[in-house]
């Protein structure tokens, strides 16, 4: 599974623990050589939305809490989420959150997907992507 990882900011934070944020960028090479389209998220947001799952760093044994909703935008993929603040995991998550959030900087976000449809650039040793499936 390829991990696209960008610096992001969160775009909502309240004190339940619901978080949005921009999870992947569009145009934007990540860390594996892949560049995210627009509309490469809507197949597999609306199939698999019921079987994602919040975990922190890939950890299936660290559940941070539930995926509530996703959505592209004409730059980003923008997933919002609700923290498990029952947990001590996730109410340290959430203080990670609000420590960054004070100091002007932002966590980075990491999401498990697999290329389903995609362009190589052999060029510029990238793939455009057309279609994730996360």
């Amino acid at each position: 599974m390829l991990k696209a990882l960008i610096k992001n900011t969160v775009q909502d934070l309240d004190k339940s623990g619901v978080v949005t944020v921009a999870a992947n960028a569009f145009g934007n090479v990540d860390s594996d050589g892949d560049i995210s389209m627009p509309g490469s998220f809507i197949k597999t947001l609306k199939e698999n939305m019921s079987r994602m799952r919040w975990l922190k760093n890939h950890q299936r044994d660290q559940l941070l809490g539930v995926v509530l909703s996703g959505h592209e935008t004409s730059e980003h993929l923008v997933m919002r989420g609700q923290i498990n603040m029952k947990k001590q995991l996730g109410m340290d998550t959430y203080a990670d959150y609000l420590l960054f959030a004070e100091n002007n900087l932002s966590l980075e976000h990491s999401i498990g997907v697999d290329a389903v449809k995609f362009l190589e650039d052999r060029d510029n040793e990238v793939r455009k992507v057309l279609e994730w499936k996360m």
